[in-house]
């Protein structure tokens, strides 16, 4: 029995786009909750403008973030309301790109849904603790993260997860992933993954193609030498240094 409700992020006039992802998930017999997030495609609607900082986003990624960048964010910034609002324990977020695997559906019915207050399912280069390794059972490893790792496509959030999530999201002033920094909410990966994304140069989802054609692909301004004295940039040097990068 599926123990946790399960969330797909899209947009109106994305049937086509999202349908892949619906037809795996029933073909699992996984349950589903369609929720339509902020359409950043032709602008940021004017009713969203109070809740992003435009000037704090550039101070933290030291360049402008896109309307569609900040749609993205806002939309998993309501999916986190959502799961504290409605879900009793933790939910599972699923992007509309999302490409499940055929255990995705076991796991949901697991009790390993609940071993992290937030697990990524599908990451990019996860760097984690070197001796954090435990079993999840028939699902693969599960693995502390020790810095944040990129990626929303899928992964479950805990109520006290989404608590911190949109206190660092209010306002936003980041991209969706991640407000903050996942190891201080005890963030895992189970690795292999049991989402995937579709790959560059394919059609995904429009929260995919707002992050693909804005500046969060453009090179940050350089910190120069000044990175050497700021505490943050060390413990996450050395942090690093300690952990096994996975994926």
């Amino acid at each position: 029995m599926q123990k946790l409700p399960v969330y797909v992020l899209t947009l109106p006039g994305d049937e086509k786009r999202r349908q892949p992802l619906l037809a795996a998930l029933d073909a699992q017999h996984i349950s589903y909750e369609l929720v339509y997030g902020v359409d950043g495609r032709q602008g940021l609607p004017a009713e969203y403008l109070s809740q992003i900082d435009r000037d704090g986003a550039r101070v933290r990624h030291g360049y402008s973030l896109s309307d569609g960048e900040f749609a993205c964010a806002l939309s998993h910034r309501f999916l986190w309301q959502k799961v504290i609002e409605h879900s009793s324990t933790a939910a599972l977020i699923l992007e509309d790109d999302a490409q499940i695997t055929p255990k995705l559906g076991a796991f949901l019915a697991s009790d390993h849904v609940f071993d992290a207050p937030l697990i990524q399912l599908d990451y990019s280069r996860a760097w984690c603790a070197r001796f954090s390794a435990r079993r999840a059972g028939d699902f693969g490893t599960r693995w502390r993260m020790v810095k944040t790792s990129a990626l929303t496509t899928g992964y479950v959030v805990s109520q006290d997860a989404a608590i911190a999530l949109l206190k660092a999201s209010t306002p936003v002033r980041s991209i969706a992933d991640w407000p903050l920094e996942i190891s201080s909410i005890g963030g895992h990966i189970i690795y292999p993954r049991l989402v995937n994304h579709i790959s560059e140069g394919n059609v995904g989802s429009d929260f995919v193609k707002n992050l693909s054609t804005s500046s969060s692909l453009k090179k940050p301004a350089r910190k120069g030498w000044r990175r050497f004295v700021s505490a943050t940039y060390w413990k996450s040097y050395i942090s690093r240094r300690l952990a096994l990068k996975i994926g």
